[in-house]
């Protein structure tokens, strides 16, 4: 008799278990998924905080996506997530050691995060990449004013 009811409040529990996680499944609000092209205009309309929440969507869902890296450096660059826009830029570079954009971008990255040696290192190896000649002057008037001098 012991067993038979063991089994039987087994059962139940489970079943009630089984009922109360089917209502709180149902309860659970879907959310449509994120476009690039949504996160993008998100960007170009200057809400960087919000284009870096989508874009980091984005990334879980596809994080060898060079595109989505650069973006969501970009947007975490502009939203002062520094931290964010390192690793992002990082991993575009592992894809493509010259993507001379995200190269800069990551210089820039590391100079307000105020890593100042690595970003002159970056900014040091990008005079060697084919530049406007205003980044380049740029590059250089940042390069003079740390005292890392002209290349």
């Amino acid at each position: 008799m012991g067993n038979r009811y063991f089994i039987t409040f087994t059962l139940v529990f489970f079943f009630c278990l089984a009922g109360l996680s089917h209502s709180a499944e149902a309860k659970t609000p879907t959310t449509s998924p994120v476009t690039f092209g949504q996160a993008k205009a998100l960007f170009d309309q200057g809400a960087y905080s919000q284009a870096s929440s989508q874009f980091f969507k984005l990334f879980k869902q596809d994080p060898e996506n060079q595109e989505i890296n650069f973006y969501l450096g970009r947007a975490a660059f502009e939203s002062d997530d520094f931290e964010t826009a390192v690793m992002a830029f990082e991993r575009v570079l592992i894809v493509d050691p010259k993507a001379v954009q995200a190269k800069l971008e990551l210089a820039k990255s590391f100079y307000r995060l105020g890593a100042k040696p690595t970003a002159i290192h970056y900014f040091r190896e990008l005079l060697d990449s084919d530049l406007p000649e205003e980044v380049r002057s740029s590059i250089k008037t940042i390069l003079n004013s740390e005292n890392g001098g002209d290349k």
